[in-house]
């Protein structure tokens, strides 16, 4: 005997009713794909992702290792916030809803009497070549020991020292360390110094960011110069320049391939800023008659390092040496210096005695010859190097030995 019509329908629609029902979806098992983070400390928001948790909480709640006393903050079908509550251990958390459980998924519980606290470490400036140094302070800020196992660093130029693990920090203890930053290249760069331990965040990331400047260059003036002829057991000095330019510029060292040929007049380290001109003094001693030569290079963090300076001499032996003092009156214009010409005949032509300028107003020439009669001029040179007329002529006659 076959169903009525209207039965039948009555029976799908009370069916399709019980499938629309709100909530009653919830009658499936929840399923938990994931907890976030995985490292749980008490007071800390944990957000739990899935599936089937119910539009609404209703009589639902979550589990955190055996514990159902779990304050929710909100509450969806795929996503709900909860607070983990004091006395929290590893675990498991699961979700229950409609007299249902769903799977387990696994975290790690942490006491907060265990906390490592540091303070980000940040170089605004440091130029490329050199470096920068700071402290910064690991504590231990938790009511129990805490024992750092590992410390490692990442990025960049960015090192550490005086933090040398495994070592224990008592409730309360801090130790200081040194964090350096010598950057490669110019431009923002990050990092962080990694803390393993035992503490609640196990490992504690201390975030480092510094700034590269790219670095400035420094000119020798001048790069090459011929300091004359000196008698051996004499000196002879000339002025000499060091600028920066781009960037300060800090020159650490200079060295000289003779020792006939040094460098005063400067305290090293030096710093140049940028755009500006320190003097120093170049001076030469001979020791042997001959002509001599060397080259004074200057260990800086510029970019063209080392400067060089390229500088000659002659040595003239004491028992055959005569010299000729020579002064004028300054220029009533601005000059950089004097050049001296010395002839061999009134009127000319003349010869510069040295290839650097006389920055005062008196020269000895000391490459004459006994028995010989010489004629001297001097010109005035500006900073634009252009060069004066003559000065009017003096005779030197040397006389014979």
């Amino acid at each position: 005997m076959g169903q009525s019509p209207s039965l039948i329908a009555l029976f799908v629609l009370a069916l399709f009713a019980f499938i629309l029902v709100p909530g009653r979806v919830c009658a499936q098992t929840p399923r938990l794909s994931s907890i976030s983070p995985s490292r749980l400390t008490p007071g800390l928001q944990v957000t739990l992702m899935g599936g089937r948790f119910g539009t609404a909480q209703n009589k639902g709640y979550v589990n955190l290792a055996n514990s159902n006393s779990v304050p929710v903050v909100s509450w969806s079908n795929t996503r709900i916030v909860a607070i983990v509550p004091a006395g929290t251990t590893s675990g498991k958390a699961y979700v229950h809803q409609s007299g249902r459980w769903s799977n387990g998924v696994s975290f790690t519980a942490y006491t907060a009497s265990a906390t490592l606290r540091a303070t980000p470490v940040t170089f605004p400036s440091v130029q490329v070549g050199s470096s920068s140094t700071q402290s910064d302070a690991l504590t231990n800020a938790g009511s129990s020991a805490i024992t750092i196992s590992n410390a490692s660093v990442t990025g960049s130029g960015f090192g550490f020292s005086g933090l040398n693990p495994p070592l224990s920090l008592s409730p309360g203890a801090s130790i200081t360390f040194t964090v350096t930053f010598a950057p490669k290249t110019s431009g923002q760069t990050s990092g962080d110094i990694l803390i393993a331990s035992n503490a609640a965040d196990p490992s504690l990331p201390i975030p480092l960011a510094g700034v590269g400047q790219a670095a400035g260059s420094l000119t020798v003036t001048p790069g090459s110069a011929s300091l004359g002829s000196v008698t051996i057991g004499s000196s002879k000095t000339m002025s000499a320049t060091l600028s920066a330019a781009g960037a300060s510029v800090v020159v650490s060292s200079a060295t000289t391939t003779s020792p006939e040929f040094t460098l005063a007049g400067v305290s090293l380290p030096m710093t140049i800023p940028s755009g500006q001109s320190a003097p120093v003094t170049v001076q030469f001693t001979p020791q042997s008659s001959g002509a001599a030569s060397a080259k004074i290079s200057l260990v800086s963090n510029a970019s063209n390092s080392p400067a060089v300076a390229s500088l000659t001499g002659m040595g003239i032996a004491a028992s055959a040496q005569y010299s000729v003092d020579l002064s004028w009156k300054s220029s009533t214009s601005a000059v950089a210096g004097y050049k001296v010409y010395r002839g061999s005949q009134s009127g000319g032509p003349y010869s510069s005695t040295s290839s650097s300028l006389d920055p005062g107003t008196t020269d000895t020439d000391s490459s004459v010859q006994a028995g010989q009669t010489y004629y001297y001029v001097v010109t005035g040179v500006d900073s634009q190097g252009t060069e004066s007329k003559y000065s009017n002529e003096v005779k030197a006659v040397v006389p014979s030995p």
